[in-house]
């Protein structure tokens, strides 16, 4: 085991270094101005002469006054001396520090979010499978439907406007100057998260449920006279559950793009909401460390489900 985790991660070092130059090069490519010639506007704007040295300096003080791939190797460069570059918006604060302390609260987010909806969907769907064509067979496909159709900023408004603006139970809008603890403003993002990704794991509970339902070692453990939930649990859930895991690992790169809107709409104060504002900005550091974050968690991810995988099924060895 210790030798495929070490042969995974060798791995994931050229992908996230292809990867990581792509997104720089595309980045570089985007119109308009970049911080050295919107510094340069302003200060022609401020009727400053800007001369050919003050120009150039002003270039050279963001690191712009190389190519493109020298840029790419100096910002590799502070990756590895852990500060991964300073911010456009302020030089003498390092990009790491910023995201410090905004991947926390993002993380707590997206795992509550999909914790939540992991421990609601993965019963259902086995409710789902045991009863077919029952009543909570029939609300698990309603379930499933709207998650699947509903988009989370739909889901965003309609939550507001019951549960904030209507009933007034819960705040719109996270805010260090409110008067409510912590999780309260935590509640309707994460449930939101959960509303929007319970349903494709109901649906893959239910279809890996009904797969093993018939297999020989589960009729051989009920003609052994197993307790029923010993049966269901220990024996069809959990050869149901690689197929399970996978959809939840696979939605990890959805549920970091979806946090984008959830996190802007309620002025979570995560990665996303930070993400937009540097594109706005065009804080080429800060979102390359952003996406570098998100790619790590991606692999990161990858590798843990592989893990998983022999827990689940011993037969398959790494």
């Amino acid at each position: 085991m210790l030798k495929y985790i070490i042969k995974r991660v060798l791995i994931m070092i050229p992908i996230f270094l292809g990867l990581t130059f792509i997104i720089y090069l595309l980045l570089s490519l985007m119109p308009g101005e970049n911080a050295a010639e919107a510094e340069v506007t302003q200060t022609i704007l401020a009727g400053t002469q800007v001369t050919d040295e003050m120009r150039a300096e002003i270039f050279r003080k963001y690191g712009l006054d190389v190519g493109v791939g020298q840029q790419y190797l100096n910002w590799l460069g502070s990756v590895f001396q852990g500060t991964w570059g300073n911010t456009y918006s302020n030089l003498s604060k390092s990009v790491i520090s910023v995201i410090g302390e905004r991947v926390v609260p993002t993380l707590i987010l997206m795992g509550t979010g999909l914790l939540l909806s992991f421990v609601i969907a993965v019963p259902l769907g086995v409710l789902s499978a045991l009863k077919v064509k029952g009543f909570i067979d029939n609300l698990c496909t309603v379930i499933t439907f709207l998650g699947n159709s509903l988009p989370g900023f739909m889901v965003s408004i309609l939550g507001i406007y019951v549960f904030s603006v209507t009933l007034g139970l819960l705040p719109s809008q996270y805010s260090t100057r409110g008067n409510y603890p912590y999780f309260v403003y935590l509640v309707m993002p994460a449930c939101i998260i959960a509303i929007t990704t319970m349903g494709r794991y109901i649906k893959q509970t239910r279809s890996s449920m009904l797969e093993v339902m018939n297999e020989e070692y589960v009729k051989t453990a009920k003609s052994k006279g197993l307790p029923y939930g010993k049966v269901v649990f220990r024996h069809m859930l959990r050869n149901a559950a690689i197929p399970i895991v996978t959809v939840v690992g696979l939605s990890v790169p959805n549920l970091i793009g979806g946090s984008v809107v959830i996190e802007r709409i309620f002025s979570w104060p995560g990665l996303g909401s930070y993400l937009v504002d540097a594109i706005n900005m065009r804080d080429i550091p800060v979102i390359m460390g952003i996406v570098a974050i998100i790619i790590i968690i991606v692999l990161v991810t990858n590798l843990l489900l592989d893990i998983i995988y022999t827990w689940l099924d011993p037969r398959l060895r790494v």
